[in-house]
């Protein structure tokens, strides 16, 4: 409710209006799976603004959103997820709830805004301006500083700055001031008159320092029209509370997103950005019915809370085609005459009350005999009590780790990860996660 008070209290200066602001309270029987699809049919609504605390009917909430062809955009708090207790493993211990949460708003086309501000600013230039197409932006200024600041800022957010062409720049420096630049950012300096501007107004982004002897209102006025005219997206950051106060009046009234500081321009844009459209090689793609119930059939005797053996572990990724280190189960008191794969190979511990392996020295790498693979399983044997066997695995050499793994929210369902992996994945965290069931975009994404 304070949300919704302070969002229309915004109205005026964010230049946006409103077909309803609604606020669900405890939600305890009306959910935004229940409003969107009145929103999309109301023809006075634009785009849709949401702050969300839990995602609730999650599977529903996808199904909903897939209906949906305006805008989404969603403030989601419980980032930190402090709450939230660490799983056992590693996928469990990376994830949290806010992980899962954003891979389900992602998969739904949600933009999900870090913070208010994002969303009251995102919201208000998304009623003025299409999606931005790729990610090379021109930038005129008339200052060093605010140029070169915002260039910064796209660079952190993954935009470049294309140069203009010889012809373009020797046609401008014909037309500015000798002192101008004409490289990207496009320093018009401070005394610019207001035809400069003009000249220069093929570009996407506008930055203004007032200067004491321009006024900004006149800068903007002559630009406006042209800008107004490209059907490339603009954005436009006039500074200073009083000085660009013209500026940004006249921008706002030629509906064209104005913003007083360059960071909250860039942070919109990046928003605004389309998202790359799924290749043909990811789009459709889907279990045959055949596997999906070899692996139920798997699954069957499975205890749903213990970790399953290695055995089906590698049987199950093996029915989904995902190749595999070569191995074999060699039990305690058995011997390696069996053993059909080559050396060098590596041993793993199986004990029932053991996760990671290598934590308590469970995984012995460049094992070159038979013999050395028997005296191992009897120096295991006798160090960890209970021990069922080894597994023993072709021994595979590379320059990178990955972890694939699956986690289960118990609020927002099940989602799987992927990443850099190894003995250094929890300090790292360079994993994206992806809820379940994938969408065509997901796996090239993550």
């Amino acid at each position: 409710g304070a949300l919704g008070a302070s969002l229309i209290d915004y109205a005026d200066e964010l230049d946006v209006g409103f077909s309803v602001v609604v606020s669900l309270g405890n939600m305890a029987n009306v959910n935004p799976c229940d409003l969107l699809p009145l929103l999309e049919a109301d023809e006075n609504t634009r785009l849709i603004c949401m702050y969300m605390e839990t995602i609730p009917e999650p599977y529903r909430f996808e199904q909903v959103m897939s209906r949906i062809t305006k805008p989404v955009i969603v403030v989601k708090s419980g980032r930190t997820a402090a709450g939230a207790a660490a799983a056992s493993s590693h996928t469990g211990s990376l994830a949290g709830n806010d992980s899962v949460a954003d891979a389900l708003l992602r998969k739904c086309g949600v933009i999900r805004a870090e913070n208010l501000e994002d969303a009251f600013l995102l919201a208000s230039s998304m009623t003025k301006m299409p999606r931005i197409r790729g990610n090379r932006v021109g930038i005129i200024s008339n200052a060093g500083g605010l140029g070169t600041l915002t260039t910064d800022v796209l660079v952190k957010y993954g935009f470049e700055l294309p140069e203009l062409d010889a012809e373009e720049r020797e046609a401008l420096a014909r037309q500015l001031l000798p002192e101008a630049s004409t490289h990207n950012p496009l320093d018009l300096v401070a005394p610019a008159p207001p035809a400069h501007y003009a000249i220069a107004a093929h570009a996407i982004v506008v930055d203004c320092v007032p200067p004491a002897t321009v006024d900004t209102g006149e800068v903007a006025q002559a630009m406006v029209d042209i800008l107004k005219s490209t059907p490339i997206p603009i954005f436009s950051c006039f500074f200073g509370p009083t000085l660009g106060a013209a500026g940004r009046k006249v921008m706002k009234e030629g509906g064209i997103p104005t913003f007083r500081f360059p960071d909250q321009m860039v942070r919109t844009m990046r928003y605004m950005v389309e998202p790359p459209a799924a290749s043909a090689e990811t789009r459709g793609c889907r279990t045959r019915v055949s596997t999906r119930a070899a692996a139920r059939a798997l699954l069957e005797n499975a205890r749903p809370d213990a970790y399953l053996d290695a055995d089906t572990c590698f049987r199950l990724l093996s029915l989904y085609g995902i190749p595999l280190a070569e191995s074999c189960y060699l039990p305690c008191g058995g011997a390696p005459r069996s053993l059909k794969m080559d050396y060098p190979v590596v041993a793993k511990i199986d004990h029932p009350d053991i996760v990671h392996k290598s934590d308590v020295g469970g995984v012995r790498i460049g094992i070159r005999s038979g013999e050395e693979l028997i005296a191992l399983l009897d120096e295991w044997t006798a160090k960890f009590p209970g021990l069922r066997g080894i597994h023993v695995q072709q021994q595979i050499t590379g320059d990178l780790e990955m972890i694939i793994g699956a986690s289960l929210d118990p609020a927002l369902g099940h989602s799987v990860l992927t990443g850099l992996g190894g003995t250094l994945v929890e300090l790292y965290k360079d994993v994206a996660f992806g809820h379940v069931p994938l969408s065509a975009a997901d796996p090239a994404r993550m």
